[in-house]
């Protein structure tokens, strides 16, 4: 009887110890998908789809990391696939050591898996290639984890907060072409004022 009472408290003390430190990464119901800004005018332009070869994931710092190339910042988990134009639904992702009622940093980030490959690297990669098309980042929130006590908490549902941002994922990194005839443009206002 004592070995089965002590099995069931170290079984209770381990399941809600598991779900400690969760939140809920979907923006299902939060209004807002993630979109692509291809003309970079600051607006989504279109959802991104399955077939642009991204996928997304999410990534979380200490409280307070507003910069987003902190080196505080880590991959939560394995990207996830879009199920819809735009949304995605990855389930539950635990954030390690989380403490009850401490806030943590989040940010989702979208780039093309296809090409640079889903590990942490794959997203540096895509951040600094010139050629990559998708290289996208939300705004950062802000929210406690959940999952703590006993029986265990749900876990933190990311979606409203979502839902209170212009955009869940907004910008472009523009391929050397833009650039070049950018730099292009500005060369010749230059040589033209200078002739007049």
């Amino acid at each position: 009887m004592k070995k089965a009472l002590l099995t069931l408290v170290a079984l209770s003390v381990s399941v809600s110890l598991f779900a400690q430190g969760t939140v809920v990464f979907s923006n299902l119901g939060s209004g807002k998908n993630v979109q692509w800004d291809d003309n970079n005018d600051g607006t989504g332009d279109r959802n991104l789809v399955a077939a642009d070869g991204v996928q997304v994931s999410l990534w979380w710092a200490p409280a307070g990391v507003t910069n987003p190339n902190d080196d505080r910042w880590q991959m939560l988990g394995a990207p996830a696939n879009l199920v819809a134009a735009g949304l995605f639904s990855a389930g539950n992702r635990t954030v390690p050591g989380a403490t009850a009622s401490t806030p943590y940093s989040f940010q989702v980030r979208a780039w093309e898996t296809a090409v640079y490959g889903t590990t942490s690297g794959g997203w540096t990669a895509a951040n600094a290639a010139p050629s990559a098309k998708i290289s996208l980042r939300s705004p950062i929130l802000e929210a406690p984890t959940g999952g703590f006590g006993s029986p265990a908490g749900p876990p933190t549902n990311l979606a409203p907060l979502f839902g209170q941002q212009p955009n869940i994922l907004v910008g472009i990194v523009p391929e050397p072409s833009v650039f070049a005839l950018g730099v292009l443009g500005v060369g010749a206002l230059l040589m033209l004022r200078r002739r007049k």
